[in-house]
């Protein structure tokens, strides 16, 4: 049977997990923001996208994100749907 309590001696421990929760989180939102903005920078610089095409570009990949974090599509699905239809094998 489980507690929605925690003795003195587990609290710390929850609260670290918390604690290394949230700085996972902030650091997958920095690592995503980063990215983007290297995107955003690369179809700019290098292939003139302004900010019409930059702006749709930037609203796909939030929607693709949205997806991946619901589960309604995986790395490896994304990983397959890309080189079926480019050719381009992209390895992680």
């Amino acid at each position: 049977m489980g507690s929605n309590f925690f003795n003195n001696r587990q609290l710390p421990a929850q609260q670290r997990r918390v604690k290394n929760r949230r700085d996972a989180d902030k650091l997958i939102h920095s690592s995503y923001t980063a990215f983007l903005l290297l995107g955003t920078m690369a179809l700019h610089d290098q292939f003139g996208f302004g900010g019409a095409r930059l702006g749709k570009w930037i609203d796909k990949m939030n929607e693709l994100k949205e997806c991946y974090e619901k589960g309604l599509v995986s790395v490896q699905d994304l990983q397959s749907i890309i080189k079926n239809e480019t050719g381009i094998e992209i390895k992680f």
